[in-house]
């Protein structure tokens, strides 16, 4: 499980006053012009609590990134066989998001997250889940994204009411959340799992090296 547990004493603001805080902690994480648009919005604990609760519930946090929303978006094209696929040009307004992620600096990301524990913990209470359960959250919402297949940009849609499905029912199975992920299209969904790859390896508690002997010291 990610734990914040680790972290130094810090002297933080309280959770609705906290975005210069996180702004300025944030600096050192990228230099992509992006992630400052990003940090710009407001209530920024508590959105990236929403989001994080939302994906690992299998909800799409789209309500919470309105913010991210390209201007093309998923749209379906004639493939080959003249099957319905995914337009690749609805994948590249999810690019910049994709090089954003993937230009964060992961140990200092994990650094800022346990940091900013206690706040996230309490935005996590303030969405109605008692005691302090967030870290169970982002691991299982962390997993959830890594659970979802890299495609081939060719895969199958069918039509549907509205847009289309995946043609493919174990694609269709995934959860809202996971779906909403696919459709940033495969090398952006590569970008994000790689980071959140390193995300986590940074937060995961480091084992001791048994010293000579076969002793743990």
């Amino acid at each position: 499980e990610i734990s914040p547990s680790t972290a130094l004493p810090v002297l933080l603001p309280p959770l609705d006053e906290s975005d210069a805080f996180v702004r300025k902690l944030a600096d050192g994480l990228s230099a992509h012009p992006e992630l400052t648009r990003w940090l710009a919005q407001n209530a920024l604990v508590r959105t990236l609590t929403s989001v994080v609760v939302n994906v690992a519930d299998g909800e799409t946090p789209r309500p919470h990134l309105g913010f991210l929303a390209p201007k093309q978006r998923f749209r379906a094209t004639r493939g080959p066989g003249r099957l319905m696929v995914p337009d690749p040009a609805g994948f590249l307004g999810y690019d910049l998001f994709g090089d954003a992620i993937a230009s964060v600096d992961a140990a200092a990301g994990a650094n800022a997250y346990r940091m900013l524990g206690p706040l996230f913990e309490a935005a996590y209470q303030d969405l109605g889940h008692p005691g302090s359960d967030f870290p169970a959250a982002l691991d299982q919402a962390i997993r959830a994204l890594l659970a979802v297949p890299v495609l081939r940009e060719e895969v199958e849609l069918v039509p549907h009411t509205i847009g289309f499905r995946y043609a493919d029912p174990k694609l269709e199975a995934l959860t809202p959340a996971q779906k909403q992920f696919l459709r940033t299209g495969p090398r952006n969904v590569r970008l994000v799992q790689g980071k959140l790859r390193e995300f986590a390896a940074a937060l995961a508690p480091k084992v001791p090296k048994p010293a000579p002997g076969g002793a743990v010291p």
